[in-house]
């Protein structure tokens, strides 16, 4: 598997913790701080600590480093991460149903291919929030400098929350792929040194590739579904898509990096398949 790189903030820094979790047992305001860890590109992690000066339980005397430099054994403790959607800001081009189902679309790509479960909770008027944590795991819109941008917060070594920022001005072909890149971040997955893999450090890949795939299984099993309705994109490889009155296969590309155009290969009851389409039969008289 290809190794990504972590680097240190150019200074860390402390600020009060925003909100307690008692049922994930982390402290409250008045004894945690959230200290921001690392940072690498367009997602940064944020440990929270007790203010008291005792570590975690698990953090072995580990520097911050050494404990995050690979993301090892950084996940969410049950696999299952519930998240909101605050539609302030979004893109004109869209509706907010149509966002949403673009978001739950790429999180589907991960829960297919590893143990992971997204649970969306509807819509929300918290913003996602890198300055502290507020209980809530959110995806919205603010013009920033990447695409889109992801902060995780851990405690005990598990991810406790997330947000996730998009850039509203991103490109409508691109957004899918960056949404599924940053909820690969949110899983504790960073990225990956082959321009292959959609977890590298700049997206080119559509779909999810093998060493994504192992990345997110590694740290989470196989897929909780025994039918996953997403295949790993490979050069030749094809899978059955939904046409317009009939079913079709769609081909990935011959470098491995998106899947084609869906072609109808059968048709509903008086259709006729002309060149890939389903067409009406004409009627007669």
């Amino acid at each position: 598997m290809g190794n990504f790189l972590i680097v240190l903030f150019s200074g860390l820094f402390l600020f009060s913790c925003a909100k307690q979790d008692g049922s994930r047992g982390i402290a409250s305001d008045s004894i945690a701080t959230e200290l921001a860890v690392l940072s690498d590109g367009d997602f940064s992690i944020v440990e929270i600590q007790p203010n008291d000066g005792s570590a975690p339980a698990d953090s072995g005397g580990q520097n911050f480093q050494e404990k995050y430099s690979l993301l090892t054994d950084l996940k969410w403790s049950n696999g299952v991460i519930s998240w909101y959607y605050n539609p302030q800001g979004q893109p004109i081009i869209y509706t907010t149903t149509q966002l949403v189902d673009i978001l739950k679309a790429a999180a589907q790509k991960w829960s297919a291919v590893c143990g992971v479960t997204f649970q969306y909770m509807g819509p929300t008027s918290s913003v996602p929030n890198f300055t502290g944590r507020n209980g809530v795991s959110a995806v919205g819109w603010e013009n920033i400098s990447y695409s889109g941008y992801a902060q995780f917060w851990t405690y005990n070594n598990a991810i406790v929350e997330t947000d996730i920022k998009l850039d509203p001005d991103i490109q409508s072909v691109h957004l899918s792929r960056i949404v599924t890149h940053e909820f690969g971040h949110s899983l504790g997955i960073g990225h990956n040194d082959l321009n292959t893999q959609l977890m590298f450090a700049t997206v080119y890949a559509t779909e999810l590739q093998s060493e994504d795939v192992a990345a997110c299984q590694a740290k989470y099993g196989p897929p909780k579904s025994s039918t996953p309705t997403v295949l790993v994109c490979t050069a030749g490889a094809t899978q059955t898509c939904a046409v317009s009155n009939g079913a079709g296969r769609k081909t990935c590309s011959s470098d491995g990096m998106s899947w084609g155009v869906c072609q109808a290969t059968s048709c509903n009851s008086g259709y006729t398949l002309q060149n890939g389409t389903c067409r009406r039969d004409k009627r007669t008289r």
